[in-house]
C-alpha cells in the first residue's frame, strides 16, 4: 500500500483518451484521479470558486480555447507547488 495517494486533475478534451487515462491513473495504486475538465477555461472557473489543488495536473496540449501550454503562466501563479 502507498504511503500517500497523490490527487491529480485531468484536463483532456477528447472523452476516450480521458477515460482510458482515468482508468490507468485510477487503477495504479498511488493516484487518484479527483476531478477532470474538457478546457482550461473549465479548470480555471473551478479555481475561482476557491477549491483545493491537487498535487499533479495533467495538461493536453491541443484543447479548445486556450490550450495547455497557453494556460502554464496562470498555473503556475495560482497554484506554485503543484
Amino acid at each position: 500500500m502507498p504511503d500517500r495517494i497523490h490527487r491529480l486533475w485531468v484536463v483532456e478534451d477528447n472523452l476516450d483518451y480521458l477515460d482510458a487515462l482515468r482508468s490507468v491513473l485510477d487503477s495504479s495504486g498511488d493516484m487518484c484521479c479527483e476531478r477532470d475538465f474538457e478546457s482550461t477555461r473549465a479548470l480555471t472557473t473551478y479555481l475561482d470558486d476557491g477549491s483545493t489543488p491537487p498535487d499533479l495536473i495533467l495538461c493536453d496540449v491541443h484543447l479548445p480555447g486556450a490550450s495547455g501550454v497557453d494556460a502554464l503562466p496562470l498555473l503556475r501563479s495560482r497554484m506554485p507547488h503543484v
